[in-house]
């Protein structure tokens, strides 16, 4: 079960639903992550990069039903990438889901973005992907893999990946992207809550640590997939 506690003492505010389902009486922030499985590499992709360790928490990256707009929430981590570029084809990302939850009806927003001074900035071009299907998950969460519909590709630097849940609190409940704890891999990974509903002050993306999440586990569970670009070679006339 979720911890109901942050939401109500936050808000003072409980969203009822179908009484047969008490699994889903409150929106909230923070639950506990169970393990997922590795995923599988697909033909002709290779691991640009893996983030992931032993997870014991989950925050909130959701966007929902119109009737919870306020709870929208979003997570993003940074990596980096080398010289030459990557295009990235697909993605991995454990989550779990809450009590009842059914994790397995979500489609996903997958973003890039480009570094600003520590947090994610402007939105890499060509990589914004909206309500894609996830491979792998169950109803309560697991490993989602995410094939995206065009390449990504990413210039050499500091970038900031993003997976959040398109799934309607009613009657689906919530999905959490898990976490692992410090040390702390590149910068924090980083929450935004534009709509204020969690009423934590991080409407717009800020370090987990000061977000009030229930928990500071900085890195977030997630894996890049693709193909390393070629560097391009200049010529150079000698007079």
């Amino acid at each position: 079960m979720f911890n109901k506690t942050l939401l109500c003492a936050a808000v003072g505010l409980v969203f009822a639903v179908a009484a047969t389902d008490a699994a889903h009486a409150a929106i909230t922030v923070r639950a506990p992550s169970q393990p997922a499985a590795p995923a599988p590499v697909p033909a002709g992709s290779t691991i640009l990069y893996t983030q992931t360790g032993a997870s014991t928490n989950g925050y909130s990256a959701q966007d929902f039903e119109t009737a919870n707009d306020a709870y929208d929430s979003e997570l993003a981590d940074d990596f980096t990438v080398p010289v030459g570029g990557w295009g990235v084809n697909s993605v991995n990302f454990a989550v779990t889901g809450s009590g009842g939850a059914n994790v397995a009806a979500a489609t996903w927003n997958i973003r890039f973005y480009a570094n600003n001074a520590g947090v994610p900035g402007a939105a890499d071009a060509g990589c914004s992907y909206s309500a894609l299907a996830g491979a792998g998950g169950t109803a309560a969460g697991g490993t989602i893999t995410v094939t995206l519909p065009t390449q990504c590709n990413l210039t050499a630097g500091i970038h900031w990946f993003s997976a959040q849940a398109r799934l309607d609190f009613t009657p689906n409940g919530q999905s959490y992207w898990s976490a692992f704890p410090a040390p702390v891999i590149g910068s924090s990974g980083v929450f935004r809550n534009p709509g204020g509903g969690f009423a934590n002050g991080c409407t717009a993306f800020t370090a987990i640590a000061g977000c009030g999440l229930g928990s500071t586990d900085p890195n977030m569970i997630f894996q890049l997939l693709g193909r390393t670009l070629p560097v391009t070679l200049q010529s150079y006339k000698v007079d």
